[in-house]
């Protein structure tokens, strides 16, 4: 299955493996700019996609969620917190 975020491809995830990040990333954002997109750690994103670590489950729902509906994501991370 793919779906489409302004013409980037994004493949699904299949696996529960480093591969995850690499299949969440769309291919045209670089390691930097998909971090900084998603709130998330450049060292984390360089280290699974390089093998070194592997996502926990909190991290494969999030990639897995990204994956299927990124602007969502965005949106949540936009929102202030309810106070």
């Amino acid at each position: 299955m793919h779906q489409t975020e302004k013409g980037v491809s994004i493949v699904t995830i299949v696996s529960r493996s480093n591969e995850e990040i690499r299949k969440a990333k769309p291919r045209i954002l670089s390691q930097e700019a998909f971090a900084e997109r998603f709130h998330l750690s450049l060292r984390t994103i360089q280290d699974q996609e390089q093998g070194r670590t592997v996502p926990d489950e909190p991290a494969r729902v999030l990639l897995q969620i990204i994956e299927r509906d990124p602007e969502a994501v965005q949106r949540a991370l936009a929102a202030p917190l309810a106070s």
